[in-house]
């Protein structure tokens, strides 16, 4: 009898161990699950969040907030962050060194409007601890596309003698997107109207236009083309001299 009953405590304290030690594993993934961390910079907030956990992985949901007066354009954030991203949606990794990373817009939300947000997020590998990234930074670097990855050509595509159509045509030699593209030149005539693109600087002859957003990008071997119109006689010789930035 007594033998009988020890066995039924001992199975008792098994389950007992079993049912506690499920509990510990449920709160420390609950634990992980709303771990946060959040970087603030000039005109932007980004925060990082743990929406959920498993034994050999987490997701991460991340939110850009742009807390300034001026678009944030082509965004890209540089992380050092010691796990392995292996899935992510709404954004693309453009490169990995080490413990460092840069990622960057999924091209349909490439620019945060003033006050705005955009969302994406990934999954990473874990084995252990989950730790969010220790350094986050916002990039803006605003290069000059070289002349050989691109071709800028100007011509005249219509004349009434009291105006006439100009036409820019921007091609793109290289194996890499143009992205956000914005195109500087002089040119000694006042431009009336222009379509594709728009007029975001001019002083004296010098000019400053930019994609609409719909047409920043310009893909390997494709062509943008801009149209413009001048209600001005077109005098023999003209030319622009034409920069493209990125």
């Amino acid at each position: 009898m007594k033998k009988g009953i020890c066995k039924r405590i001992g199975l008792m304290c098994i389950i007992g161990i079993i049912i506690v030690g499920m509990c510990f594993k449920a709160k420390m993934a609950f634990a992980s699950e709303g771990l946060m961390q959040s970087y603030s910079g000039d005109g932007y907030e980004v925060v990082f969040e743990v929406t959920s956990a498993w034994e050999e992985a987490f997701n991460v949901n991340v939110v850009i907030e742009n807390t300034g007066e001026k678009v944030i354009e082509n965004w890209a954030l540089e992380l050092s962050f010691p796990h392995e991203i292996v899935n992510i949606w709404d954004a693309n990794i453009a490169w990995v060194e080490g413990e460092k990373c840069l990622l960057k817009n999924a091209e349909y939300n490439q620019d945060i409007q003033a006050q705005q947000k955009v969302y994406f997020g990934f999954t990473a590998k874990k084995d252990g601890s989950i730790f969010l990234p220790t350094a986050c930074s916002m990039t803006m670097d605003v290069l000059t596309v070289p002349d050989k990855d691109v071709d800028v050509s100007f011509g005249v595509t219509d004349d009434w003698k009291t105006g006439f159509n100009g036409e820019i045509r921007i091609d793109n030699l290289s194996n890499t997107v143009i992205e956000d593209w914005t195109l500087e030149f002089d040119f000694e005539y006042l431009i009336t109207n222009i379509w594709t693109a728009d007029i975001i600087n001019h002083e004296g002859n010098h000019y400053e236009i930019k994609n609409r957003g719909w047409n920043a990008n310009i893909y390997p071997g494709e062509v943008m083309i801009l149209g413009f119109r001048l209600n001005q006689v077109r005098r023999k010789g003209l030319q622009l001299i034409l920069r493209l930035i990125r």
